[in-house]
């Protein structure tokens, strides 16, 4: 978790999963953003490669918002920041993070 402007953050990094994967990646974020309610994090954030903006438009249809574009070569391509507020998952991979227990 990553504390930024005074909120606590789950960040998910290094995402990577093909096209057919779409419903997937959906199911995956609300699961993620499930286990960072339960961590007691306030926001979901993720990163995406700044220049594809069909990307960062899905995104945001899926309730994230535009937090920040950082264009350094530290980014390495990767400088889009969306977040959207964490809440309980409404999908059965909530429970999977549970038999971990």
């Amino acid at each position: 978790m990553h504390t930024d402007d005074s909120y606590v953050a789950l960040s998910i990094i290094d995402w990577l999963l093909p096209r057919p994967l779409r419903r997937t990646r959906r199911q995956l974020l609300n699961w993620c953003s499930d286990r960072a309610t339960r961590a007691g994090a306030s926001w979901l954030r993720l990163d995406a490669w700044t220049a594809n903006s069909r990307l960062h438009t899905y995104y945001v249809h899926l309730g994230f918002r535009d937090v920040r574009t950082v264009v350094a070569p530290e980014a390495h391509g990767s400088g889009w920041v969306g977040q959207r507020p964490a809440r309980v998952a409404g999908t059965g991979l909530s429970v999977l993070g549970d038999q971990e227990k």
